[in-house]
């Protein structure tokens, strides 16, 4: 039985609005992009499935410099892919930019970010009766409803392994998700 099924049938429970899946970058393998976005499997390696393979890795990547993280965020809405294969940067980075995002966003209703060392621009902002996700000239419809606090509860999920496999104090982003988590509430619940 699959989930939507199991929703419809006994709505215990809910499909994910937002799925993350990070990787780490292969050290020394992408000399063709087209390649690279084409069999990703031949370049990455997943944080979450293989978190023993991907922590090694980013340990021995600090030993030559300081961002760990080199690889890709693949990031979905119900599904829908919302960061194209050829955009791989320093995850961490990533992350960083998508929460300034989500909170430039509950500020002022619109807000736009660059993707981390490249002219890519992120964009969350309401057009009409939606509201849009942007990443480089790929939009999509979200509902700030599901959006927001699935972009947090993935942040979250994010920094929380880093902490347990890296061993750094990421104190300070999993708060600040938190903090964010906190304020969208309070928004929801006074409009």
């Amino acid at each position: 039985m699959s989930n939507s099924t199991r929703d419809k049938n006994q709505g215990e429970m809910k499909e994910q609005a937002v799925h993350s899946e990070p990787y780490i970058l292969v050290p020394h393998t992408v000399t063709d992009i087209e390649d690279f976005v084409a069999n990703p499997e031949n370049y990455l390696v997943s944080m979450f499935q293989e978190p023993e393979r991907a922590a090694e890795m980013w340990r021995n990547r600090l030993k030559e410099n300081p961002y760990g993280s080199e690889g890709f965020l693949s990031l979905s809405y119900y599904g829908i892919d919302l960061i194209s294969g050829d955009l791989w940067d320093e995850v961490t980075g990533i992350w960083f930019e998508l929460l300034e995002l989500v909170e430039e966003f509950m500020e002022k209703g619109s807000a736009e970010r660059l993707f981390p060392g490249q002219p890519v621009p992120l964009r969350l902002e309401v057009k009409g009766r939606s509201t849009l996700f942007t990443v480089n000239r790929q939009t999509n419809i979200v509902d700030p409803d599901d959006f927001i606090p699935g972009i947090l509860d993935e942040a979250y999920r994010y920094y929380s392994w880093v902490e347990e496999n890296i061993g750094t104090d990421e104190s300070q982003a999993l708060q600040s998700v938190n903090s964010l988590r906190h304020q969208f509430l309070e928004r929801k619940h006074s409009s």
